[in-house]
């Protein structure tokens, strides 16, 4: 399983579901880095670069919480378009690009 694989799962899994619900991973510490690393070239703080309206630099827009649609949805894999652009072989639809010759690996 691929290192942003790992996220989408813990980030799907961290909208709590009973209030003895485990906490899920850090933002800032866990999931941040992988997608700096990843994605920030197109989705990330810098407002010239960014490509459309998405932005991964922050938790509350992955998740939907602060207006507009979630690109990972709690609990659910399959529903997550994060998911979907990192798994589908459809050239358009993958992420990251391969013109910022970006490889998601297992880890």
């Amino acid at each position: 399983m691929s290192v942003i694989s790992s996220i989408i799962l813990s980030l799907a899994s961290a909208a709590p579901l009973a209030q003895n619900a485990a906490p899920g991973p850090d933002f800032d510490r866990e999931v941040r880095p992988i997608l700096a690393e990843n994605c920030f070239a197109c989705h990330g703080p810098d407002k010239d670069a960014r490509e459309g309206k998405l932005r991964l630099d922050k938790r509350d827009r992955v998740m939907g919480i602060s207006g507009g649609d979630a690109v990972v949805v709690a609990g659910d894999r399959e529903a997550s378009e994060l998911w979907y652009r990192i798994s589908t072989d459809f050239g358009e639809d993958k992420i990251p690009p391969q013109k910022h010759r970006k490889v998601l690996t297992a880890g």
